[in-house]
């Protein structure tokens, strides 16, 4: 197993990595050619080194989700089951983004704290949209495929679990 300590610094720290893939930034004024671009070699051992790391538990909330979604959708997975996966993926990047702006209103006169803030809704919104993009792909392969899916089952449960997913993330 590789250590975090054992891991190379190429100057690419996790956020800049995400801006790399993510063209949305530059809308938000990032500038590309400052954040360095990761080599083939460089992004090889980043994916060793996560395959190597051990696998987390998943706790309460995820596996109530994954039992759920097993129930409904079966246990095998199909591009249906995955929309409705994406569809909930969001939900808690939605939720903490709330309770972040309450947490920037109520902080504003700790004007440093407030930015720190900030700068962590920023990197949730990229995760939210990295979700959503998901979402999108996964809905045209699904219209281009002729896939029809039920109403109740693929718009109105996935709801309710996001509806539900929303209020447990928020808490």
């Amino acid at each position: 197993m590789i250590s975090v300590a054992a891991i190379p610094d190429f100057g690419v720290t996790r956020v800049a990595a995400n801006r790399l893939a993510n063209p949305a930034t530059m809308a938000h004024g990032g500038d590309m050619e400052t954040v360095p671009r990761p080599t083939p070699d460089q992004l090889r051992f980043e994916q060793l080194a996560t395959l190597e790391t051990p696998r987390l538990r998943p706790g309460f909330a995820a596996r109530a989700l994954f039992g759920a979604m097993d129930l409904v959708y079966g246990r095998e997975g199909s591009l249906g089951k995955f929309r409705v996966l994406e569809v909930v993926a969001r939900v808690p990047y939605i939720a903490w983004e709330n309770v972040a702006y309450v947490a920037i209103t109520h902080t504003h006169s700790a004007p440093n704290f407030a930015r720190g803030i900030h700068e962590e809704v920023s990197a949730i919104r990229e995760q939210q949209d990295n979700e959503f993009f998901h979402l999108l792909i996964i809905e045209e392969l699904l219209q281009r495929r002729g896939v029809r899916q039920g109403f109740w089952r693929y718009r109105v449960i996935p709801q309710i679990m996001a509806w539900l997913y929303y209020h447990l993330s928020w808490l």
